[in-house]
């Protein structure tokens, strides 16, 4: 609530009217390009993005759309699925050099970065090779690693990630007093 006050705050000192806040999800169902194909159905928005995890459970009638229900979690989100990968990467390095890449601000930056363009990389592919090149690490010489990761090691480690998503999901359509067979359409927003 109180990002939501700041926000009509910042609309104000804008010199805005501020009739309503809306979550993440709900402006994305409004900004959705068949409107026709939403019209009388009770949908989820269901919103991944880089830092937050936001569901929504609308019911659309023309123009209106009443919010059933929202949830999420706010420490949930592609950053979380990123550190799966560096996890991993960490491991090799262990195993490869018996360094802890951890105890390096820079080179674990290094490794986030490189997660995620592996993470993109595997929507795509059923493999990927991340390459490790020149890592200082505790100021020591620059070391190099190839380290081959496959999708469905990535997916087992991102297991946990999914299911909790999926636990939030269902809280949701339990706060809008739905079933999850109730809901008629899913709409997928944010990066993830």
């Amino acid at each position: 609530e109180r990002q939501r006050d700041a926000v009509r705050s910042a609309g104000l000192q804008a010199g805005l009217h501020v009739e309503r806040v809306l979550t993440e999800p709900t402006a994305a169902a409004l900004s959705y390009g068949e409107r026709s194909v939403l019209d009388g159905k009770k949908i989820m928005v269901v919103d991944l993005g880089g830092g937050t995890f936001d569901v929504s459970i609308l019911e659309v009638h023309g123009d209106v759309y009443q919010v059933l229900a929202t949830g999420g979690d706010a420490f949930l989100g592609g950053v979380d699925f990123d550190a799966c990968i560096v996890e991993m990467l960490v491991k090799a390095f262990l195993q490869a050099y018996d360094v802890d890449v951890r105890n390096d601000p820079v080179a674990l930056n290094k490794l986030f970065s490189l997660a995620e363009k592996a993470k993109r990389a595997l929507s795509e592919h059923s493999h990927t090779m991340v390459e490790l090149d020149h890592l200082v690490v505790e100021g020591r010489a620059a070391l190099e690693l190839s380290v081959p990761l496959h999708r469905s090691e990535v997916e087992r480690a991102f297991r946990p990630l999914i299911e909790q998503c999926l636990k939030l999901c269902f809280e949701t359509c339990g706060k809008a007093g739905m079933r999850p067979v109730q809901v008629q359409e899913i709409l997928l927003v944010g990066g993830q």
